[in-house]
């Protein structure tokens, strides 16, 4: 007999499943201001994920630079497409899924 998860709602709906993809936190980092990169062995298997949290809200009349982040085949990297000349470090999440 095989055995399984399954998760309903309140209303008798199926959220999750056996079969499904559930996310696994791994880390986290501020990038600080300066470009960089991190490998991270998890993500060779080609299901990571990044996400990066501006903790100070989204103010469009702020002269910072923000971090762009990009997936990598063994990690993530991160740099700062020109503008203003004050640079923001950003805190990042990141995991597989």
């Amino acid at each position: 007999m095989s055995a399984g998860l399954q998760c309903f709602s309140p209303a008798g709906e199926l959220v999750v499943d056996i079969t499904d993809n559930l996310c696994r936190f791994i880390g986290q980092l501020m990038t600080g201001t300066s470009p960089g990169s991190l490998d991270v062995p998890e993500f060779s298997g080609g299901r990571g994920f990044v996400y990066t949290m501006d903790d100070g809200g989204i103010n469009p009349m702020e002269p910072v630079t923000r971090p762009m982040v990009e997936l990598t085949p063994t990690g993530f990297k991160w740099s700062f497409p020109s503008g203003p000349p004050a640079r923001k470090s950003l805190p990042v999440i990141y995991g597989v899924y």
